[in-house]
Parts: C-alpha cells; structure tokens; sequence
C-alpha cells in the first residue's frame, strides 16, 4: 500500500541513504526517489556509509548537505 501512494507525495523531498547500509537497501530510496509525486526531490547516496548517516564517518559532508538543501528551500 505504500508504494502506491508514493506518487501522492508532492511535498520538496530529500532522500539520503549510505550504500553499506545492513539494515535496509538503497534500492528502497532510489525506488521511492523514482516514484514520488514531487518535482522538487533529491537523493543522495553516500558511497560506503552506513544506516546512520549522522553517526558515520564523513558525517560533516552529510550535515553539510541538509542544510544546503534546507538553506536552497528557505524563502528568500
């Protein structure tokens, strides 16, 4: 049933998932990433990074990315 309302979604998204991730696949996000509903959306994947993207090594380049994108949606 979620995927299917993946389309529904049309708020601006960002989708950030480390390729070594053992808990859960990137397929998931590139999949989601592929068929949600906004045209505002961006994925990122961290090459070799883990679930926890804000505990893992290189964390700095993932904090340094949400608040680019948080600063890029922020009304002028």
């Amino acid at each position: 049933r979620l995927k299917v309302s993946f389309p529904q979604i049309t708020l601006p998204v960002l989708i950030m998932h480390g390729t070594a991730d053992k808990a859960t696949l990137c397929q998931g996000s590139e999949f989601f990433h592929e068929h949600a509903g906004s045209r505002d959306k961006t994925l990122k994947l961290y090459e070799g990074h883990f679930h926890d993207l804000l505990n893992d090594t290189g964390k700095e380049d993932v904090m340094a990315d949400i608040l680019a994108w948080i600063d890029k949606h922020l009304p002028t």
